[in-house]
């Protein structure tokens, strides 16, 4: 304030002893001029006693540290490298994982696979592999890379997955090696089987290389309202489970043993014996698996719908194995009757308890 004031009165001349004020135009411009000298001379000011900022020359922000160091070609179009395949298209298959390989060919009309001694694939587990590889999207190699094959890791003996599809020829129809990290581009090296030619990929699917990746595991799945009896079969012995009363209550065929009762819980097990069953192994029929076992034990599950399903059962050293038949499911028939499956005891116990072990004192009521 006491500097515009002291602005203000130097405006203020004197013509002899009276003193004169310039006219409003003039006086405006003058004004003008010296506030924006005041002005800068304002900023010189604050500029000079803000403490400037240092920098340090070639030395990123830490997230950019994180980040790949992005080439030219990093916006290029990416392309599909493979065409997805209908499982009818292939006569053999190859996948390769780090630690695990597997190989699918065709038995007739099904693709089995040849380490699990030709049993038959999941139909719904290749056909994922086949979507999920024609997702695969490449942009093309920075030229200036010089890595070998080895060191990007796509020969067939390096790379972290392969996958090859044949036809019914046996000739490659197409195929890919996915490699390592590049340090230049951000993604992988992908290499395909055709032509040779390398690419960049920035996504690649969980390839699994097991062979029991790609077959399915579960026999039965019986839901209880689809059940309409249960026989169990066993050396000296052997009972029938019906279902009554509209399903609410599950009843023996045979009379009740006097003085005896359910036991709870056991029994209604049995009843539900086929509502989740998956085998842990499986071997071929009439081999030296069957010769040995004796299939002394029968669980039989009927349907509602007249499906009948039958497992014979042998337990040998604490190892128990099933072979299973069905009548009135063709598909089901087809796929299991030639083979021998190994199931876990937990999931063995429902389908093997004898009578007695369902049963016990029906204490009187007073």
């Amino acid at each position: 304030m006491q500097k515009q004031s002291k602005v203000l009165s130097s405006l203020v001349f004197k013509i002899g002893d009276c003193p004169y004020l310039p006219p409003p135009a003039v006086l405006i411009v003058i004004v003008s001029i010296i506030a924006a000298g005041i002005c800068g001379c304002n900023k010189s000011q604050m500029s000079v006693k803000q403490p400037s900022l240092k920098t340090e020359p070639n030395r990123p922000a830490a997230k950019a540290e994180s980040m790949p160091v992005a080439e030219p070609n990093d916006t290029a179009e990416q392309i599909q490298l493979i065409r997805e395949l209908k499982i009818d298209d292939i006569g053999r298959l190859f996948v390769k994982s780090r630690v695990a390989q597997a190989t699918m060919s065709r038995d007739g009309g099904r693709l089995v696979v040849d380490q699990i001694d030709g049993y038959p694939a999941n139909t719904k587990m290749v056909e994922n592999l086949l979507s999920q590889c024609a997702r695969i999207k490449g942009i093309a190699l920075d030229p200036n890379d010089s890595n070998s094959v080895e060191v990007m890791g796509v020969t067939d003996d390096s790379a972290r997955s392969v996958v090859k599809f044949y036809d019914r020829d046996m000739k490659l129809i197409q195929g890919l090696a996915i490699g390592n990290v590049s340090n230049k581009q951000r993604g992988r090296y992908v290499r395909l089987e055709t032509d040779g030619r390398i690419y960049i990929t920035r996504w690649i699917p969980v390839i699994l290389g097991n062979p029991n990746n790609y077959i399915n595991k579960r026999l039965f799945s019986v839901k209880h309202e689809q059940t309409q009896s249960v026989t169990v079969s066993y050396p000296g012995g052997g009972y029938k489970l019906n279902s009554a009363d509209n399903d609410k209550a599950i009843v023996l065929e045979s009379p009740m043993p006097n003085g005896k009762k359910f036991k709870p819980g056991d029994y209604v097990r049995v009843y539900h014996g086929l509502m989740d069953v998956s085998f842990d192994r499986v071997f071929k029929r009439f081999g030296d698996t069957e010769a040995r076992l004796n299939f002394d034990r029968r669980f039989v599950c009927r349907l509602k719908d007249s499906t009948t399903y039958i497992i014979d059962i042998a337990v040998d050293s604490g190892r128990y194995y099933v072979k299973c038949t069905a009548g009135g499911a063709d598909d089901f028939q087809s796929l299991c009757s030639g083979w021998i499956y190994q199931i876990s005891a937990e999931t063995a116990k429902p389908l093997i308890m004898q009578l007695p072990d369902l049963l016990e004192i029906d204490a009187p009521k007073d």
